[in-house]
């Protein structure tokens, strides 16, 4: 018992240092592509809802109207993002994302796996294996806790 409770405590730790890093490493990139972790997060969220309203755009992001329409601007002046009037009610402004917007977030994401493949290339396929069984339990968990706790 003593060796899983000391292997737990590690396990926490380094998690802990490997989100950070991870996060670090990620932030650096988007540094050299001239994007912002929060610009970036609009683009993805965008991306999955497009065309999106900017009040459920707010609501997703649980962000204020107008703390939406500035990160939607700086998105739309650096010509990642468009705003169209909905069709449906005209009043209702939507947001997608340009193809110049598209290209930027593919390129991100080209980034992010080459990344994340140079992490795991020290590993055989059976550490892969054995990570990734890991992570799905960890995610089903969370994902379970996370659906529960809303109610």
């Amino acid at each position: 018992m003593a060796t899983r409770s000391k292997n737990l405590q590690e396990l926490f730790a380094t998690s802990d240092v490997v989100q950070r890093m991870m996060r670090q490493c990620i932030h650096q990139v988007f540094n050299e592509m001239g994007i912002a972790p929060s610009q970036l997060h609009l683009i993805h969220t965008i991306e999955m809802m497009q065309p999106v309203s900017l009040k459920k755009l707010a609501t997703e992001m649980r962000l204020t109207p107008g703390a939406i329409t500035q990160l939607v601007d700086s998105l739309v002046e650096s010509g990642y993002v468009k705003r169209t009037h909905g069709t449906e009610d005209r009043r209702v402004i939507v947001a997608e994302l340009t193809e110049e917007g598209k290209a930027k977030l593919g390129l991100l994401k080209r980034k992010k796996r080459a990344m994340l493949e140079k992490v795991v290339a020290e590993m055989d396929d059976t550490e892969i294996d054995v990570f990734l069984k890991a992570q799905k339990k960890m995610l089903a968990y969370l994902e379970n806790y996370c659906r529960n706790s809303k109610k």
